[in-house]
């Protein structure tokens, strides 16, 4: 058990993430693409649950943005 705590502690999202997130939802509003792209992005994070949060959000910014 405490292994897995362990895990989500090292995967859980910094500041940093949370700024750099915050910035993919900015540069995704320019395009009016900021709810898309952020549903985009929780949907992959449930179906691929080791993924960071940075990494998901360039992911559903990647497949609106293009």
């Amino acid at each position: 058990m405490e292994d897995s705590k362990k895990s989500e502690r090292e995967n859980s999202p910094t500041q940093t993430d949370y700024d750099h997130v915050n910035l993919i939802l900015y540069s995704a509003e320019e395009y009016g693409l900021k709810w898309e792209v952020e549903h985009t992005a929780q949907k992959h994070l449930k179906e691929n649950p080791d993924k960071t949060i940075v990494e998901a959000y360039q992911y559903g910014y990647e497949e609106w943005v293009k």
